[in-house]
């Protein structure tokens, strides 16, 4: 008895260590995997999902606080956009598009305590907000006053998410342009300096997707102070050539759509001041996919009361039909 109670336990061990030793290859394999394998390089993200708001233009209403109150178009689209993000969109990150603070007649303090109590929103969102310079900023304060408020190095960069490179740019660089012989004041420029990192840093990431954020559109679109047409003809030259899947611009408070030599060209509205346009596109957001086709789907209303977004695929049929 005692003979067979010791074979059932040596029997009982012995497939015990090899139950575990196969959980060891398994728990390996999970670990190292196909991906892993192979160079980081190859690794691409079959879809991106991106929140982007642009020119929300806010404003601390009223005389300084301890508990600053913005102006109520902004404070409501900017709740619903973080609530949103959080529980029904959930992207991989946010960009904010520029003209986050209104910066006219608000030159200083008084704009760099809005950015501070705008950007406060952003702070709610789970997952990181990226921000880009709009000509709003440069009017209310300093370039410095930008860095220091976003902790950036520079007014323009790029970061990599998984298989994805995204690249800032800033369209405000008329301080540093130089000999330029037709140089226009009423329009908005690039340094060399910015040109030739742009090259670069697309150059170097041919096995990457690629997207861009700047806060003027590079195409021509009927709107105010633009950026120089040669320049933005320069632009899209080199998002052609390195294969920039799409480009997402705001400024104009008009929604646009262009697709040019590859690229796919975004210009989304702000938060309320399309009604001082002919269409009404009051407290918009997009919904940004990009996958093997990059798309946008737009959150707007036509008015303030009405309770309920509406909802605009771009491009689709029904964006073709709309006014703008």
């Amino acid at each position: 008895m005692d003979r067979k109670i010791k074979i059932l336990v040596l029997t009982i061990a012995t497939m015990a260590v090899a139950v575990l030793a196969s959980f060891s290859v398994i728990s390996n394999q999970k670990k190292i995997g196909p991906e892993k394998q192979q160079p980081e390089k190859e690794i691409v993200q079959k879809e991106y999902e991106i929140g982007f708001i642009t020119d929300i233009h806010g404003k601390i209403k009223g005389a300084k606080k301890k508990a600053p109150d913005i102006n109520s178009e902004a404070k409501e689209t900017l709740t619903y956009f973080a609530e949103h993000m959080n529980k029904k969109f959930h992207p991989d990150f946010v960009v904010q598009g520029g003209d986050l603070v209104e910066g006219t007649d608000r030159e200083g303090q008084k704009s760099i305590d809005d950015f501070k109590a705008l950007a406060g929103y952003f702070k709610g969102i789970k997952v990181p907000t990226y921000h880009v310079i709009g000509n709003h900023e440069t009017r209310g304060f300093a370039k410095n006053d930008w860095l220091n408020l976003t902790g950036y190095e520079k007014t323009y960069y790029f970061f990599d998410y998984a298989g994805l490179r995204v690249i800032v740019l800033d369209g405000n660089e008329n301080e540093k342009i130089e000999n330029i012989v037709d140089y226009d004041k009423n329009n908005y420029y690039l340094s060399e300096n910015q040109f030739q990192w742009l090259e670069k840093t697309l150059s170097e990431s041919k096995n990457l997707q690629k997207i861009v954020f700047i806060h003027y559109p590079c195409f021509d679109t009927p709107g105010t102070k633009m950026i120089d047409p040669k320049q933005s003809t320069r632009l899209r030259e080199i998002f052609s050539r390195n294969k920039v899947s799409a480009v997402f611009s705001g400024h104009t408070e008009r929604l646009d759509f262009e697709e040019i030599d590859g690229v796919r060209y975004f210009v989304i509205t702000g938060t309320e001041r399309s009604k001082l346009k002919h269409v009404l596109w009051l407290g918009s957001f997009a919904e940004i996919i990009i996958g093997k086709e990059v798309k946008a789907k737009l959150f707007y209303k036509k008015s303030f009361d009405e309770k309920e977004y509406r909802e605009l695929l771009i491009p689709s049929e029904e964006f073709d039909k709309m006014e703008r």
